[in-house]
């Protein structure tokens, strides 16, 4: 790989104990199996980033549902994003659940908290 991901690292460590990659990823040390490889120490299955169970699915889901300057994407565009350089198992039912509590927390967000944009105080006419 010629790209450095950051915060990727840890997930190295994650593949021979996990237990949806533990033994494709031993088969993999060896030598690749159907389109599965390694590479620079990451699961690949063909080019896309192969994900153990850990809090980077939740944080990949935010990360791509928020999209680009706070524009929410909904969920097919999410797992579309997150289909084209992610891989894990239950991607599909992982999204809909983060997703789906995300929603949820922004509903029950207070309502009653004054919000919009601050009005300027009134320009004084006397001293």
């Amino acid at each position: 790989m010629d790209d450095c991901v950051l915060g990727f690292e840890h997930l190295k460590s994650l593949y021979a104990s996990n237990k949806d990659y533990g033994e494709l990823y031993s088969t993999c040390l060896k030598c690749p199996k159907d389109d599965y490889l390694i590479q620079d120490g990451y699961l690949l299955k063909g080019t896309i980033l192969c994900i153990p169970k850990c809090g980077t699915h939740e944080f990949l889901s935010r990360e791509v549902h928020g999209g680009s300057l706070a524009c929410y994407f909904g969920e097919d565009e999410t797992l579309i994003m997150l289909r084209e350089h992610y891989y894990w198992p239950s991607l599909s039912k992982d999204v809909d659940d983060i997703l789906r509590r995300f929603a949820t927390r922004q509903v029950a967000k207070s309502h009653l908290l004054p919000q919009g944009l601050y009005t300027p105080f009134p320009v004084p006419t006397m001293p």
